[in-house]
């Protein structure tokens, strides 16, 4: 990610010149990794509840987005039920895990959370242009190998 541009390069895209492997990247993850074996097992559960519970909330609410608000609006019954009806009943049956998360579980989410807006509000110019695409976002979209910038 540090490589594509979608972390900062200057700390995650540095290549150690020997092994050629992401010596910020390993440092962050070491780090971490470290400081989460003071986690009780709950905690950590909890943490990856929320993260899954995010995920899973945020993509239900944009099928909504993108097919009733976006460009691309489409209106028929059919679409009605695969593209509103169902991604809103996956939205609601999110909401009841959302109940049994801990306080301290949702501070570090929303914290966590926070830092990735951030990430993104900085790689796109505060919003003003579009995220930089992966590699392998690249790769599936058959643009690989780029051509000359």
């Amino acid at each position: 990610m540090g490589r594509d541009g979608l972390l900062p390069k200057r700390f995650f895209g540095r290549l150690h010149p020997g092994y050629g492997t992401p010596v910020g990247a390993l440092v962050l993850v070491s780090t971490v990794t470290l400081l989460s074996t003071v986690l009780t097992l709950d905690q950590a559960v909890g943490m990856i509840k929320f993260g899954a519970l995010a995920a899973f909330s945020m993509v239900n609410l944009s099928v909504i987005k993108h097919y009733f608000f976006g460009a691309d609006r489409r209106r028929d019954p059919r679409s009605l039920l695969v593209n509103g009806l169902l991604p809103g009943l996956g939205f609601a049956s999110t909401v009841w895990p959302w109940t049994s998360l801990t306080g301290d579980t949702f501070t570090v989410g929303l914290i966590w959370m926070a830092v990735g807006v951030v990430l993104l509000a900085v790689s796109t110019r505060f919003f003003t242009c579009q995220p930089p695409l992966s590699f392998f976002a690249v790769l599936q979209e058959g643009h690989w190998p780029p051509g000359p910038a």
